[in-house]
């Protein structure tokens, strides 16, 4: 049996939030309060994408075609935005943090929804930009030219 698989780009949902709740971990920790879901734009994205993926499949002589149920990986993403200012996110632009100066967040954790393929490209991209910066500022802190 072979499967292809296909999944939308996901849109940020205002009512996609995380906090604590009172149920507490075999360590004592609060555990998370995930709410989050998927819209109507990734409602229809699924629907076209399904069928556009029965036409191709048909075409290349595949016959017994179902679909599955969105599932998810497994990616730790989100609890930290980016953006431009602290009342709508945590870091800027460089991941730097908005209210504590020199602290940098680096990671999946400013991604504010799930995209198609797995992060680790878009991570080590973001990854190397933060570095840059924090380079350059390091060098104009010291007086330094590089």
């Amino acid at each position: 049996m072979n499967s292809a698989g296909y999944k939308p780009e996901e849109i940020a949902l205002s009512s996609g939030k995380w906090g604590e709740s009172l149920e507490r971990h075999y360590f004592g920790n609060p555990v998370p309060n995930i709410s989050c879901g998927i819209g109507e734009y990734e409602r229809r994205a699924l629907k076209e994408a399904s069928e556009v993926a029965k036409t191709i499949l048909q075409s290349a002589g595949a016959f017994d075609i179902k679909a599955g149920n969105l599932r998810y990986a497994s990616h730790q993403i989100g609890t930290h935005r980016m953006g431009k200012d602290s009342i709508s996110s945590v870091v800027d632009e460089n991941l730097c943090a908005h209210d504590v100066s020199n602290l940098y967040l680096v990671g999946s954790g400013s991604f504010v929804t799930s995209s198609p393929s797995p992060p680790t490209l878009t991570i080590a991209a973001l990854a190397t930009k933060t570095s840059e910066h924090i380079h350059i500022a390091s060098l104009q802190r010291s007086g330094g030219t590089g």
